[in-house]
């Protein structure tokens, strides 16, 4: 694909035959549009289209001129390349999902969902954190993919041929047939049945089951369709992301060639059993997969840290985002360097005389905000992501690590404000040449930059699944139900 693609559009030559008959021009621009959408791809599609659209509505002042209409040139952009290369450099793969059972939830202010764990396990094995991009029911995918916003869709995709010429699927880690509601529809030959999709068709197996334990009324049907495989899907120019996809997935799941016979991992089949099996106890995750849409809470504290965090001025998500990393909002959480509750307070550094108080959610939440706000404000003068980056990290490691970070950035000639600046002098902190100098000496670089992503990773999550609950108390109950959100 050249970089540049050049569309000269001569009216003199191609469209008019006379000068007079502006409809016949306007005929011939429908013809020709419907030409280009036959043959060009549908990212140089878009661009042609507006230019045709732009000629189709300018008036034509003087078709006696024509030979001094001036051609039309259109600037196509090339489609987004990310491959793995750019992922690894990143740190993060960017995960395109939705709030469901089946991909991705909160329960009790921690991550859960069947795509969400697989995806982090594939993450992990390729040293990489997962960040998820939530979108609407009736939000496209695709659009996410092709804007490079996201990596890969993983919500329970079925591979679509009519799709392969825009997306690239993954090995299937899962397989399911097609079923209709029988309180729908009645089909007694299915050969007789147009088999497009629509409201009433569900997916049968897991996702069906999933699905029904939320919404009453549905029952399964007959099977209308063979197996269909389940995968996740990324950009065509993304072979390498493609491939590791298909090697991980590999280790899970295999298919007997002759037989069809399925043979999956302990690791995947205890995660289908985890989310899919109601029989288990697992399966509460069903029950409770939209608590959070319906009441609005995050966390099992989210009305005493709302109000806690009102009276300092700061975010209560973010707050809640550093309580689930810290203790994963375990109120008698210990850590081995004595941190104690739910914020994770060291007693020396707090304002309690009585350790033991500490295990008191409000006395602890209370001290934890305290101790956020002052970072927040020394940080003060920063953008919103840079202050929340080194109030984060002087959470994580003390203000004094912190200063050594800035001195040696400086020493470095660059920007102690800038958080990628400081990331790289806390990694170089670990090194005897610079911790040497430093006045507060060693400290594990690489755990305060893991801390820093993942809380803020986990605050953007809190703040879209938030979304999606305001809109929960704008909209009818059916009606959101209905929507899966």
């Amino acid at each position: 694909m050249a970089d540049l693609f050049l569309l000269k559009l001569s009216i003199a030559s191609n469209f008019i035959r006379n000068p007079t008959e502006k409809e016949h021009i306007r005929w011939q621009l429908r013809e020709t549009f419907t030409m280009i959408k036959q043959l060009s791809k549908a990212y140089l599609y878009r661009a042609i289209s507006l230019a045709l659209l732009i000629l189709f509505i300018t008036p034509i002042h003087s078709c006696s001129n024509i030979e001094n209409v001036e051609p039309v040139y259109v600037m196509v952009e090339e489609p987004i390349k990310i491959d793995f290369e750019e992922i690894q450099n990143r740190g993060t793969i960017r995960m395109i999902t939705r709030y469901s059972p089946t991909s991705y939830f909160l329960l009790e202010g921690m991550d859960r969902g069947f795509e969400y764990e697989l995806v982090s396990r594939f993450a992990k094995e390729n040293d990489l954190k997962v960040e998820v991009v939530l979108i609407g029911l009736h939000e496209d995918p695709l659009n996410y993919l092709e804007n490079g916003q996201g990596d890969l869709i993983a919500d329970h995709l079925a591979i679509n041929k009519d799709q392969m010429d825009q997306v690239i699927f993954s090995t299937p880690y899962n397989f399911i047939n097609q079923v209709y509601d029988i309180n729908k529809a009645e089909i007694t030959n299915v050969s007789e049945f147009n088999f497009s999709i629509d409201d009433w068709v569900l997916n049968e197996t897991h996702q069906f089951k999933a699905e029904t334990l939320n919404i009453g009324g549905v029952l399964s049907g007959k099977t209308i369709a063979k197996p269909t495989g389940i995968a996740w899907a990324t950009r065509k120019n993304a072979p390498v992301l493609k491939q590791k996809m298909d090697d991980f997935i590999g280790k899970h799941i295999q298919v007997h060639e002759q037989d069809g016979h399925i043979r999956r991992s302990a690791y995947l089949n205890n995660l289908r059993n985890r989310y899919f099996d109601r029989d288990r106890l697992e399966s509460r995750y069903q029950d409770r997969a939209y608590d959070v849409i319906y009441s609005g809470n995050l966390s099992p504290y989210d009305e005493m840290v709302k109000s806690i965090a009102a009276e300092a001025g700061v975010d209560w998500k973010l707050v809640l985002a550093v309580m689930a990393q810290e203790s994963a909002f375990d109120p008698h959480a210990e850590s081995i360097a004595g941190a104690l509750g739910l914020m994770q307070i060291i007693p020396r550094f707090s304002k309690v005389t009585d350790k033991t108080e500490l295990y008191d959610p409000e006395i602890n939440i209370r001290e934890g905000v305290r101790y956020l706000k002052k970072h927040l404000l020394r940080e003060a003068h920063l953008d919103s992501l840079n202050r929340h980056s080194m109030a984060l990290a002087a959470y994580n490691v003390g203000m004094g690590n912190l200063a050594d970070a800035r001195e040696l950035a400086i020493m470095l000639g660059k920007d102690p404000d800038d958080w990628p600046n400081i990331a790289d002098a806390l990694l170089k902190l670990m090194h005897p040449e610079y911790y040497q100098h430093a006045r507060y000496g060693y400290k594990k670089g690489t755990e305060t930059i893991n801390y820093v992503e993942d809380v803020l990773n986990r605050y953007s999550r809190y703040q879209a699944v938030y979304k999606f609950a305001s809109l929960f108390d704008e909209r009818n109950n059916q009606e959101m139900l209905a929507q899966r959100l």
